[in-house]
């Protein structure tokens, strides 16, 4: 049994793609009006650090000021469009009382993580959260696994890493640790590195896991 799980968030606990379309849309409307939002295209920018997308897609503009505009904007898109992937609340209530330690490792910015913990009451579930502003080096690098395992006092052979894209199977790979993929996530890009596991649904984790 392992004695912890580390969760990516946007993808794989968290569908917030509608979210960011929302935001890119209004973001190209300001800086790049000759650029229609296109949905599929917007589902590339979930894995990435939200700076070095905008600095992808603004390259000629002031990132600073478009990243404060997207701190701006994104609050109420928040609260209108992100939503949990059913079963997340019950699966973490399940591992805990199994005495699995849990572990949030994330590309999104702190200010960001904590806003969307407390809106979906997740505050209290993770032992320790990491993000961007806590490591040198973002996904794929192995930091934000290695921080989450020294906080945790956990070994890598004794951890599990879930999430949806490339940067999370190649974060795992890079730590030597575990990884699971969820299969629910509707982006086009093919992970080209093989999960130890394949997460159909939350409901059937600790099935698929043998962790009951």
């Amino acid at each position: 049994m392992f004695k912890a799980i580390l969760f990516d968030f946007d993808g794989t606990l968290l569908d917030s793609d509608q979210m960011i379309f929302e935001a890119f849309k209004i973001l190209y409307q300001k800086y790049k009006p000759e650029v229609d939002a296109d949905f599929s295209h917007t589902l590339t920018f979930s894995g990435p650090p939200i700076l070095e997308t905008l600095q992808k897609e603004f390259p000629k503009q002031n990132i600073d000021k478009i990243y404060h505009d997207y701190l701006k904007i994104t609050p109420p898109l928040y609260q209108k469009y992100v939503r949990l992937y059913d079963g997340v609340i019950p699966l973490l209530n399940a591992l805990k009382k199994r005495g699995i330690k849990l572990a949030l490792v994330t590309s999104k910015r702190r200010i960001h993580t904590e806003m969307t913990l407390k809106q979906h009451h997740l505050e209290n579930l993770f032992d320790v959260t990491v993000t961007p502003d806590e490591v040198k080096c973002n996904k794929p690098s192995p930091d934000g696994l290695n921080f989450a395992l020294n906080v945790l006092g956990v070994s890598i052979d004794e951890a599990l890493y879930v999430g949806d894209s490339e940067y999370d199977a190649l974060a795992a790979k890079n730590a030597k640790m575990k990884f699971a993929l969820v299969g629910w996530s509707p982006r086009k890009d093919k992970i080209t590195i093989q999960p130890d596991y394949l997460i159909k649904k939350f409901s059937s984790f600790i099935e698929d896991l043998n962790l009951s």
